[in-house]
């Protein structure tokens, strides 16, 4: 398994065991280095933008100290959804792993028709790159039933 998709399981873990959101984490990486890595946080900061890839974001223009992310990448324990890759472009990263596909997280219970269409549309507009990997790794952070998604 990639080691920073290993990390993006691992946050996405601790959320889940600490009660914070649901089952999602994310790692930045530049240069081949983590720069930041959070999971969700809906439940605990009770704000529905709190998803693993914004405060990911958030974390690395922080420490990076620029909101211009261009050269870093992002993984992503399931495929971010419509906020996220929103976050993700406004950032102008390059590019995106992620493990669990969005049908993989819908038939989990975690499923938003309208954000399937946004995401479809964007996917197509959007000049990030994506890419599939370790989908097998990464379904274990599926089997926790949805809570307030």
């Amino acid at each position: 398994m990639n080691q920073f998709m290993e990390m993006a399981v691992q946050e996405a873990m601790e959320g889940v065991k600490n009660n914070d959101g649901s089952p999602f984490g994310a790692v930045v990486v530049k240069n081949g280095q983590m720069i930041a890595k959070a999971h969700n946080e809906v439940n605990k900061s009770l704000d529905p933008t709190a998803h693993a890839e914004v405060l990911a974001i958030r974390e690395a223009a922080a420490n990076l100290k620029s909101a211009n992310l261009a050269g870093c990448e992002i993984y992503c324990s399931t495929e971010p959804c419509s906020l996220s890759l929103a976050a993700i472009d406004w950032a102008k990263m390059n590019k995106i792993y992620y493990g669990c596909s969005r049908d993989d997280a819908a038939q989990a219970g975690y499923v938003d028709k309208l954000d399937n269409q946004l995401l479809d549309q964007m996917v197509n507009a959007s000049p990030v790159q994506t890419s599939q990997i370790d989908q097998q790794s990464c379904m274990k952070t599926l089997q926790y039933p949805p809570k307030n998604v």
